[in-house]
């Protein structure tokens, strides 16, 4: 009798098969692993890269500095020369100061200037005298006392005024002068159609009125 063919149905068997002894070992790809930076090289490109951030700093801090550095010397020079005694001309021919910054004494046509006028110390220094390193001596005005009168009322009295007042040249300032150097220093400006006269006591006991008028 004919024996029938048994089937494996074992699905393990051919589903998987094991490998030949002699067959191929699977080999697995293996990662490429960079070589690893020395410390004192990171440390070196570290060390770089802050130095040129910190010199990128430095710079532009250098910058700020230098504007801000320049923009003070200039206020720095405005503040100093308004904190300097004012100077003041009296040109010839006229009783008006004029602030010396604000005008030209020297040109065409321009009136010469009689006097310099230094605000701070009170003193008159003529013209040929100031624009010279010629030594000079001051004076004093020769008045015992000053004031300034409406009728027979005394409205200023200016002689600590005139006490302060000296002057440098080969003769002294007009009255009309020394009363612009008063409204100089006290901010007062007299209205000359007041019929507004100058009693003055001179140094020998002479009495003197002197109208104010422009």
């Amino acid at each position: 009798m004919a024996h029938d063919e048994v089937k494996n149905t074992d699905p393990l068997r051919f589903a998987n098969p094991l490998p030949d002894s002699d067959s191929e070992e699977e080999t697995h790809e293996v990662p490429h692993l960079e070589p690893a930076v020395p410390h004192h090289i990171v440390a070196w490109q570290m060390t770089q890269r802050y130095s040129l951030e910190a010199f990128i700093w430095l710079q532009f801090f250098w910058s700020v500095l230098s504007y801000v550095t320049s923009k003070t010397i200039v206020v720095g020079k405005s503040v100093v020369r308004s904190l300097q005694a004012p100077l003041y001309v009296f040109f010839k021919g006229s009783d008006y100061p004029y602030r010396f910054q604000d005008v030209n004494v020297n040109g065409p046509g321009v009136a010469p200037v009689e006097w310099y006028y230094d605000a701070d110390k009170c003193i008159f220094i003529s013209a040929s005298l100031y624009n010279t390193s010629t030594e000079y001596d001051t004076h004093h005005i020769e008045w015992l006392s000053a004031e300034i009168k409406y009728n027979s009322m005394v409205l200023y009295d200016i002689t600590d005024h005139v006490e302060q007042v000296r002057w440098a040249g080969s003769s002294a300032p007009t009255s009309s002068q020394v009363l612009a150097a008063w409204s100089l220093k006290t901010g007062i400006v007299l209205n000359i159609k007041d019929s507004l006269t100058l009693h003055t006591l001179n140094a020998d006991g002479t009495e003197s009125q002197i109208p104010i008028c422009g």
